[in-house]
C-alpha cells in the first residue's frame, strides 16, 4: 500500500499548456493528449489499496467534462482524497466525480516518519524558525516559485522536471525532497515524455 500526492492536473484546461509550457499543442487535440497522459500516470502508479491525495485544481469545465475526468480517475482503483484548489468549483461537478473521493477537504494533516505533513493547495509560509518537524506539500504555483526546505510543490508540472513524466509523487519521496534543498524552478522538456 502506497500513498501518492499530486496537484494541478487542470484536466481540460487548454491555456495551462501555454502558461506552464506543457509539451502539447494548444489545441483540442493537445488537451485530449494531456488528459490521457495524466490519466495514464494515475492509473499506472496508483493501485488498489493505495491512497492518492490530489491537492487541488483537478479540472476546468462543467458537468460534462467532469464526467470525462471521472472516467480518467476511475481507471485507478485507489482511494482518492481531494484537497480543494482555487479553481475547483464543486457546485459545477457531477455527482459521479464528487463520489469518487473518499474525502473532500480544505487541507489535510497526517503524521508519517516522525514528521507532520500539512497538505494544502496553496503553499504555506516556512520561516527561519522551521526545525524540520513539519512538511508542507502543496500545488498552486506550478513549480515556478522556490521550494524552501520543508515545502514541496507536488503538482504535475514539477513532476515533469523531477521524473520526466507528470506522475504523482510517493509520499516518501515528497517528504525526502521537501527536506532537501530542491531547485527553485522547473522547465518542462521540449519533447513529449
Amino acid at each position: 500500500m502506497e500513498t501518492w500526492v499530486t496537484a494541478d492536473t487542470h484536466f481540460f484546461h487548454r491555456n495551462i499548456i501555454r502558461y506552464t509550457g506543457r509539451p502539447f499543442e494548444v489545441s483540442p487535440e493537445g488537451v485530449e493528449e494531456m488528459n490521457e497522459l495524466m490519466g495514464d500516470m494515475i492509473a499506472h502508479h496508483c493501485k488498489s489499496g493505495d491512497t492518492l491525495y490530489h491537492l487541488g485544481d483537478l479540472y476546468f469545465g462543467g458537468k460534462e467534462k467532469g464526467e470525462l475526468v471521472a472516467q480518467q480517475l476511475g481507471r485507478s482503483p485507489c482511494r482518492k482524497v481531494l484537497v480543494i484548489g482555487n479553481h475547483d468549483n464543486l457546485k459545477s461537478w457531477p455527482d459521479t466525480l464528487l463520489f469518487m473521493f473518499d474525502q473532500i477537504l480544505d487541507a489535510k494533516i497526517i503524521h508519517q516518519l516522525r514528521t507532520e505533513i500539512f497538505m494544502s493547495h496553496r503553499p504555506m509560509m516556512i520561516d527561519e524558525y522551521w526545525k524540520g518537524d513539519i512538511v508542507n506539500l502543496h500545488g498552486h504555483v506550478h513549480g515556478i516559485t522556490p521550494n524552501p526546505p520543508g515545502r514541496l510543490d507536488v503538482g504535475v508540472d514539477p513532476a515533469w522536471k523531477y521524473f520526466g513524466v507528470p506522475r504523482p509523487f510517493t509520499l516518501e519521496e515528497a517528504i525526502r525532497m521537501a527536506l532537501e534543498d530542491k531547485p527553485a524552478t522547473h522547465q518542462v522538456g521540449d519533447s513529449k515524455p
